[in-house]
């Protein structure tokens, strides 16, 4: 084919980087939900008795027959590489915003008995409900993926249920002034103005949180590791992930010189006796770094108390 001016490749790599879902949900222990998992897990997902669930979230975009290319693509791609059956993985389309009505039923779309998700006649999109944020029930369960909604209306229905004590009481407490930071960035802002722009800095704290709280297999270990040694020491009470470890537990994992040059000698030796101090060294150490004014003066005293 080639003098005909047809290139033909084999085995030709489709793209420079794998697909990247926006949120996978494993359930580490079994397919079904446990109470407690319920409390937080929103209608339409809280049904489904797959063990991966994978979330298309569409945020500021409307749906799209793009949105649908994506969704099955990585349905496929994820069930083909962890060979998966269909009964193993689901995937749910999420949209801030309310799809148009003609849109919906150009694709099957009809409401199911559950309030805000729609479910498909068309055979290729049956496994791909799609449940819309602004539609979705006042209930605790749906609080905290309701505060997307792109309405203002709904994400301040979202918040008074977030403020409640049954509510706040299923989180740690720690990760709650976390989340209350993210949603001040959209619980108040008119739809237009929907944005995620937050810092570096502030991202690099969810990513900790995000790291610690969902990811429960991290070591103590690989925490200190998204860590310099000064960020440990200079922020141990203030930061909300460290604060969780005793400070043994901490300081075990440096050595004393990387822990001690963060300190003033006179920092350091106001916490010991001398006793304690000295204890550490043998004489000679200890005289070799006297100069002769000061080996004079302890002379005089060893001859005092002689």
């Amino acid at each position: 084919m080639s003098p005909l001016g047809v290139v033909v490749n084999t085995e030709f790599k489709v793209m420079s980087d794998p697909p990247k879902v926006d949120i996978l949900i494993i359930k580490k222990s079994s397919a079904s939900w446990t109470k407690d998992q319920l409390r937080l897990v929103p209608d339409g997902i809280r049904d489904s008795n797959a063990r991966y669930i994978i979330l298309e979230f569409k945020y500021t975009q409307s749906l799209s027959d793009k949105t649908f290319q994506q969704a099955l693509g990585y349905d496929y791609f994820l069930g083909e590489h962890y060979k998966l059956s269909r009964e193993d993985l689901q995937t749910f389309i999420i949209s801030s915003k309310t799809p148009r009505e003609k849109f919906l039923n150009e694709h099957g779309y009809t409401e199911s008995n559950v309030k805000g998700v729609y479910k498909s006649n068309v055979r290729i999109l049956r496994g791909f409900p799609i449940i819309v944020l602004n539609k979705l029930s006042e209930t605790h369960h749906n609080a905290l993926i309701k505060a997307f909604a792109s309405r203002k209306t709904e994400r301040e229905k979202a918040e008074k249920l977030f403020k409640e004590d049954q509510f706040l009481d299923i989180i740690p407490a720690s990760i709650v002034k976390l989340i209350i930071d993210i949603f001040n960035y959209i619980f108040h802002k008119p739809e237009e103005e929907i944005t995620m722009k937050i810092s570096p800095q502030k991202a690099a704290e969810i990513s900790r949180f995000v790291d610690v709280f969902v990811n429960t297999n991290l070591s103590l270990k690989e925490v200190l590791a998204q860590y310099q040694p000064d960020e440990v020491l200079s922020h141990y009470k203030t930061d909300e992930v460290l604060s969780r470890y005793k400070p043994d537990e901490v300081l075990s994992h440096y050595k004393p010189k990387e822990v001690l040059s963060h300190y003033k000698p006179d920092e350091v030796l106001s916490h010991y006796k001398p006793k304690e101090v000295l204890s550490r060294y043998k004489p000679q150490d200890i005289l070799s770094g006297l100069d002769k004014k000061q080996l004079r003066q302890l002379k005089q005293h060893l001859n005092n108390i002689e």
